[in-house]
């Protein structure tokens, strides 16, 4: 497939998709990438599981939070229906809460391409949404759609999983796991939401993206402002926190090594900040999702400080813990939605 017949694709999911209005005091979160298996070895959710389900139930249930899942949601590819939900039932009833509260959007992924209504009741799984604010549109879908790969491929790939890489063992093996093609998906979606002015969320490459910077592009850009600062007016505090943020980006370097050195703007001159990816649920070091909440947007990770303890401050802002749990939340980057988006007016 083309780059111009992967646009047209993207323009076609882009004018069929349902339009609902952002209210000012509207709180949504995005999550995706959950690949909810059997609980089996072969369950990349099942290290997660209780985290997301923490989160989900002591934090943004009751703080009515709009809930919506951005696909993969479940590993249709490698396993049956029946065994995913009979596996994470106390999961999927938590979300039909979101359903009678705030409310539930479910979108479909490669992974989950068609899998039916969660819960008596649901909506059927749909494949993109607009949200309309004052200052700018949201687009949201999976973002297997900027791929050159169709239906039929996926379908092949789904079989190759389920009857040969399952019964050997074999993990996934997806666009997550190759940086070039996540850039190439990346950059088709980054075109597009610029074309259109509009601010995109997508999820499919499992790495969070906050204004169309990675982490590791963020820590470069932050270093060298404060480095500037430091040279200008010397601090202690500062100081130290170059040398946190130097340390994460050599340890980002080390453990991911493919993106060492690449830079992640999609074109020369003005970089637009309308790509944003909620990450994955299934990520060593926790969960990310993204969060609207009083008209800002958060990027944000849950963790077990028992496992990641990096993470407990973060460019001045300190974990919060849930509850008595060893369960933390951290916002990673937070921006105004109206500033975001009026500079991708302004830019594009």
């Amino acid at each position: 497939m083309t780059g111009a017949a992967i646009t047209r694709r993207l323009r076609r999911l882009y004018d069929t998709s349902p339009v609902r209005d952002l209210g000012e005091s509207q709180r949504l979160v995005v999550v995706s990438d959950l690949h909810l298996g059997d609980g089996g070895k072969l369950d990349d959710f099942r290290n997660n599981g209780d985290l997301l389900h923490s989160a989900m139930k002591d934090f943004y249930l009751p703080e009515n939070f709009h809930l919506v899942l951005n696909g993969d949601i479940e590993e249709l590819q490698r396993f049956s229906a029946e065994r995913v939900r009979s596996r994470w039932k106390e999961l999927l009833e938590l979300f039909s809460l979101f359903q009678a509260g705030a409310g539930l959007t479910r979108l479909v992924g490669n992974h989950d391409t068609d899998p039916g209504p969660f819960f008596a009741g649901a909506d059927h799984p749909g494949r993109s949404l607009r949200l309309r604010g004052d200052s700018g549109e949201i687009f949201i879908f999976h973002g297997h759609q900027a791929s050159r790969l169709g239906p039929l491929t996926n379908w092949i790939v789904g079989k190759g999983l389920r009857w040969v890489a399952s019964p050997l063992g074999i993990r996934n093996y997806t666009v997550a796991f190759n940086s070039r093609h996540k850039y190439r998906y990346e950059k088709r979606v980054y075109r597009f939401a610029r074309s259109r002015r509009v601010l995109a969320i997508i999820g499919h490459t499992h790495r969070p993206l906050f204004e169309s910077m990675s982490r590791l592009d963020t820590l470069k850009m932050r270093i060298e402002s404060a480095c500037r600062r430091l040279a200008r007016e010397p601090a202690f505090r500062l100081e130290e926190q170059v040398r946190q943020m130097k340390g994460e980006y050599f340890q980002l370097t080390r453990t991911r090594h493919k993106y060492a050195g690449q830079s992640m703007l999609y074109h020369r001159g003005l970089l637009v900040p309308c790509l944003f990816n909620s990450g994955c649920g299934i990520g060593s070091g926790g969960v990310t999702a993204l969060e609207i909440d009083n008209r800002r947007i958060n990027l944000v990770l849950w963790f077990h400080s028992s496992r990641n303890r990096r993470y407990m401050e973060t460019e001045g802002r300190r974990a919060s813990r849930l509850g008595d749990k060893d369960i933390y939340r951290v916002v990673l980057k937070t921006d105004s939605l109206d500033y975001i988006q009026t500079r991708i007016r302004l830019l594009s």
